[in-house]
């Protein structure tokens, strides 16, 4: 190769880095976008009023704020090459967690299964069209966590009100 063929390849390469770059942040956009649009949804849809309400506000925020620190993170050119995956692995921590733990300021307690039926899992779709629009080649494996961190916590989750079960049953 010729240093010509070189320059050009250099161009080329900061080209598809910087392409790749906006797309991230029009990714992390669009996502905050619709968890701002679903958090507005939430507010008017759902029953729950006082601390039960500012939990369903709160664990849904936290998808807002991983949305902001990626723009963030994607504007200002920090973090390694890696970070998309970082993100992507938090976001499905957080997605594991908000769809596993109940909220224990509700007035009624639902069944483990119940949180699948409400405006929490709208949350997946947030993450599955971050990952499509990320435009990393592996960024779909990353998706792969979510059952790998929801599993754990639901057998904790369990345990944890299957002891308090026994311990409600056992006093007088």
């Amino acid at each position: 190769m010729n240093a010509a063929d070189l320059g050009a390849r250099a161009r080329l390469d900061a080209a598809f880095a910087r392409e790749e770059r906006r797309g991230l942040m029009l990714a992390a956009v669009a996502r905050s976008v619709a968890v701002v649009l679903i958090i507005g949804w939430t507010a008017v849809a759902n029953p729950e009023r006082g601390l039960a309400y500012a939990w369903v506000a709160g664990t849904a925020s936290l998808f807002l704020l991983t949305g902001v620190a990626q723009f963030v993170c994607y504007r200002r050119r920090l973090g390694p090459a890696l970070m998309p995956y970082v993100f992507v692995a938090v976001d499905c921590l957080v997605l594991a967690a908000v769809l596993i733990v109940p909220n224990p300021f509700a007035a009624v307690q639902l069944p483990p299964p119940m949180p699948f039926r409400h405006a929490n899992f709208l949350f997946f779709f947030v993450l599955l069209m971050q990952v499509t629009f990320s435009f990393a080649s592996l960024g779909a494996l990353p998706l792969s966590l979510v059952p790998t961190f929801a599993v754990p916590l639901w057998t904790l989750m369990h345990v944890i009100s299957l002891l308090q079960l026994r311990r409600a049953s056992a006093s007088p």
